[in-house]
Order: structure tokens, then C-alpha cells, then sequence
């Protein structure tokens, strides 16, 4: 991680996606679990357009989400699985 970002957060993640992180391919050159195509950060408006939109459209989601909405969701399934809210404010 890049020093001056400071720490990912943390907290329980569904199964579907923990498998999904273990499965992602891991460079021991590049700290990132989802970098970009260069080996960067993602570009957000690249990503946005070309896969966040399509893939809700082609899995019929609607209304379109945007990607700050998932900040929404996460704290619902953490507050449900029982993290308390002052934990999920951290």
C-alpha cells in the first residue's frame, strides 16, 4: 500500500467475495489487489464507463448504481453481521 494513503479498512466480507480475493492472481512487484492495466491504480472514469455500467446492464440492475453506493451496502451487511456502529465509523 502507498504510505500516505494509510490502512485499507477492514471488516466482514461475504464468502463469494473473500473467495474472489483469493483467487485474484498476486504480484510480489505490485501491492494492489486490483490494479489497473498498467499495474497502477484504477483509473475510476475507465472503469465506471467501460465495465461498472456494462456489467449492471448486462445483469439487468436497475437503477444503475454508482460505485459510491457499495460504501451503503457494506455497512448494511456489517451492521447486520453484528458490528457495532461505532467499529463500521472507524
Amino acid at each position: 500500500m502507498h504510505e500516505d494513503r494509510g490502512e485499507p479498512p477492514s471488516g466482514p466480507l461475504q464468502a463469494i467475495a473473500l473467495d474472489a480475493i483469493e483467487h485474484q492472481r498476486s504480484s510480489p512487484n505490485n501491492p494492489l489487489l486490483f490494479p489497473g492495466e498498467r499495474g497502477g491504480y484504477l483509473d475510476l472514469h475507465n472503469f465506471r464507463d467501460n465495465h461498472w455500467k456494462p456489467a449492471q446492464l448486462a445483469t439487468g440492475i436497475e437503477p444503475l448504481r454508482r460505485i459510491y453506493d457499495l460504501r451503503h451496502t457494506f455497512a448494511t451487511f456489517a451492521l447486520r453481521a453484528g458490528i457495532s456502529t461505532f467499529d463500521l465509523s472507524r
